[in-house]
């Protein structure tokens, strides 16, 4: 990071949630009332409370060891981390460290039970869980990759056991536009298999693992960094054709339709593809000021999920593996009240499952 990247992120990192206002409950406020003896009961019980009815969980002892527990009949869709923690001057040996929402499970959120599973007169919803702790650098780089593979199993297994899944896809038709020096802005349609994967959701107060994800979608997933490729081609080509010095850039032809286009684009994919745009050495000087100035309107500074997806720590990709995710809701539309950041995790074929565990 440059001298300017350095003071953004770490005006980002002195603010809550990385810049969202959570909304604050009186729990929240509560916190400095409760004696270190009710922290260290209150942890363990949420400790306990996600290993019983956790979908899964990782519990980590000592340096190095981790043991992997998984409940056949979970009440708790989310996979838990459980480790030594502390919070407030309070050590715990077996706190509750991180959790992940399965699906549209909010992780430490209070959740329904189902209903098959809760016994009469036993009631169905339980009780949100703390976020007093989290994972150090050792206990994540160690843990990680079991989380990853976890995630990609999960998704395997779900999609497979659907109607149509990898080996039975879903098409849908789509309108692909394109431009041709030639004959100008052409459509064509065709179909399309539909990606399939699993939700998850991540509370970004989980800053390793959610700057992990980040990187993860902007350097690992392969259909979007050439979607990403495919556009700045077409974005370059396009308003080179019709750029001239004599005229108001605003007026030319073609711009009005490729800002309409960028505009589509989730805020902070639209700096990967003005970075594509700005490598390209066909791109007149003028023209990619004109370009950052009127059609992505940039301020010069680096995009939240660009900062911290730089932030990861060290060889991500052996943590990650091959894993292919998409962000669905973006930290600029994080929910205010849960904080969680939404991904898609893509289900990957067992020909190239076995080809990446090997």
């Amino acid at each position: 990071m440059n001298g300017s990247e350095k003071d953004n992120y770490n005006s980002i990192e002195k603010t809550s949630l990385f810049g969202k206002k959570r909304e604050v409950k009186k729990s929240d406020l509560d916190i400095k009332k409760i004696s270190p003896d009710a922290i260290f009961e209150l942890a363990n019980k949420d400790a306990k409370k996600v290993q019983e009815q956790g979908v899964a969980v990782f519990k980590i002892s000592g340096k190095n060891d981790i043991e992997e527990r998984y409940n056949s009949a979970p009440k708790l869709n989310v996979i838990g981390v459980v480790g030594e923690g502390a919070f407030r001057g309070v050590s715990s040996k077996e706190a509750l460290l991180c959790e992940i929402g399965i699906g549209h499970s909010e992780p430490y959120q209070r959740a329904g039970a189902p209903r098959k599973l809760v016994k009469e007169n036993e009631p169905r919803t339980i009780a949100r869980r703390r976020k007093w702790f989290s994972m150090d650098i050792n206990q994540y780089t160690l843990v990680a990759p079991r989380i990853f593979d976890l995630l990609q199993e999960i998704s395997n297994k779900k999609v497979n056991s659907r109607k149509y899944n990898l080996d039975n896809p879903f098409y849908i038709k789509i309108s692909k536009k394109f431009w041709s020096p030639r004959r100008g802005w052409l459509k064509s349609e065709k179909s399309v298999p539909v990606d399939q994967g699993i939700v998850f959701l991540v509370d970004v107060r989980d800053s390793l693992l959610v700057k992990d994800i980040l990187w993860a979608e902007l350097n690992n997933n392969i259909k979007l960094n050439s979607y990403l490729d495919k556009f700045a081609r077409l974005i370059s080509k396009r308003l080179s054709k019709c750029y001239s010095r004599r005229k108001s850039f605003e007026v030319l032809k073609g711009v009005k339709e490729v800002t309409a286009m960028v505009d589509r684009v989730p805020l902070y994919l639209r700096q990967e593809l003005l970075n594509r745009i700005s490598n390209n050495k066909k791109v007149d000087f003028s023209l990619l000021a004109n370009i950052r100035h009127y059609i992505f309107k940039w301020d010069g500074k680096e995009s939240l999920e660009r900062l911290l997806a730089l932030d990861a720590l060290p060889n991500p990709k052996n943590r990650i593996g091959d894993m292919q995710l998409r962000i669905i809701s973006g930290l600029e539309n994080l929910d205010k009240k849960t904080g969680c950041l939404k991904f898609k995790v893509m289900a990957l074929e067992e020909s190239a499952q076995k080809k990446e565990d090997s």
